[in-house]
């Protein structure tokens, strides 16, 4: 229904490699996990320091109006294959 949900991960692993009834595998369109508060720990932090910008995508215009008003702009998505979203033009 385009719900999210909360999943330990885990649970979510065990999804994606299940070939039985209910597991990902056999799903039409398999879930997939989204999150864009990746970055709130230290791990995650540790991470976004380890990571360059590539030079082709260096201006930011974003910036100029400040990290508060800035939309979201740091996700880390993964899932099974036939997994994500279908197209679609954010708000």
């Amino acid at each position: 229904d385009g719900y999210p949900i909360k999943v330990k991960l885990k649970h979510f692993f065990r999804y994606q490699n299940s070939a039985e009834e209910g597991g990902a595998k056999l799903d039409d369109s398999p879930l997939y996990i989204f999150d864009s508060h990746f970055d709130d720990d230290s791990v995650s932090k540790q991470l976004l320091q380890e990571y360059k910008v590539p030079h082709l995508f260096n201006e930011d215009l974003f910036q100029l109006v400040g990290e508060k008003r800035r939309p979201p702009y740091r996700w880390v998505l993964f899932g099974p294959p036939r997994s994500g979203s279908s197209v679609h033009t954010d708000p």
